[in-house]
């Protein structure tokens, strides 16, 4: 059933995938780029390492200062703080970099093997925005060997109108919404070793925060839109965001009563001390009058 909320269509990397011939499989985003020797380092690498997957670096450029101003921190997205050169199975590889703060959920920094991607019957989800969520996290998951270079052979464009700059509409919330349930499936599924649980979790989680703050910054038309959506659906849009929001909003409301309460207190003991000083002076001026020879004369 299609609804306002989304056009269902194939995505071109899927249709990519399908079509490709070639030992290994790599996505470019439209508007960005990669240099011109990128893609001869990436297959060296993976073909004399015999790599599942072989993670790389990028870097940012900005189309004008003001961009530059609002979104530079979003060049985290390309860059990782250590380097990984040892060849590990890819939960490992997850786990550690999540530990260092260094795991890149984008696909664009993957240079992937094509047998391992049709093997594992990797996929993206259909329709829905910040899809590189749940299939990078497949792919660290199911991969067997993996390694990284730092190598910065990526080029990330910040522009106008991109998902990135634009207003938030119910698209953005509902991606993060749909990633978050596609991964928490993985993590159950294939992560059973307690070992691995906390720091995936919290990267599974970070979905639903995403979604929480993207919904939040939505207008009032495109928040009810998830009331468009199949009813289970919905209702776990609802339990899990909609809901969470509206006693978030409730709290911060309380919170600014409260600071508008002590505010109060505070000018009323301040008052009252005033009050006090102001008596204390008054009695005695009072007296003095009453002493002086004026009044009893």
């Amino acid at each position: 059933r299609q609804t306002e909320r989304t056009l269902k269509i194939e995505l071109p990397r899927s249709v990519g995938a399908q079509y490709a011939t070639g030992e290994y499989i790599y996505f470019l985003d439209s508007d960005d780029m990669i240099k011109p020797n990128a893609i001869e380092i990436l297959y060296n690498k993976a073909k004399s390492d015999k790599l599942d997957v072989l993670c790389f670096d990028g870097e940012t450029f900005f189309e004008n200062e003001q961009l530059e101003k609002i979104y530079k921190f979003e060049e985290r997205w390309c860059v990782r703080n250590k380097e990984y050169t040892a060849i590990k199975v890819g939960k490992d590889l997850l786990i550690e970099m999540l530990f260092n703060n260094d795991y890149k959920a984008v696909v664009w920094i993957l240079f992937i093997n094509r047998e391992f991607f049709n093997s594992n019957k990797l996929s993206f989800i259909n329709g829905i925005l910040y899809e590189d969520n749940p299939f990078t996290l497949e792919v660290f998951i199911k991969a067997n060997r993996v390694s990284h270079i730092k190598d910065r052979l990526y080029i990330r464009r910040v522009r106008e109108s991109s998902i990135t700059t634009s207003n938030s509409t119910f698209n953005r919330p509902y991606g993060f919404f749909v990633c978050y349930i596609k991964m928490m499936e993985l993590t159950n599924q294939y992560l059973t070793n307690v070992n691995y649980n906390s720091l995936i979790f919290k990267e599974v989680f970070r979905m639903i925060k995403c979604c929480r703050s993207e919904f939040a910054k939505c207008s009032k038309d495109e928040k009810e839109k998830y009331l468009l959506l199949e009813p289970v659906e919905q209702e776990m849009f609802k339990y899990l965001v909609v809901d969470y929001c509206n006693s978030e909003n409730k709290c911060k409301s309380l919170v600014k009563k409260v600071k508008r309460l002590e505010e109060d207190v505070k000018k009323n003991i301040e008052i009252q001390k005033q009050f006090k000083k102001n008596d204390i002076y008054l009695r005695k001026s009072i007296a003095n009058l009453r002493n002086g020879w004026s009044f009893r004369i």
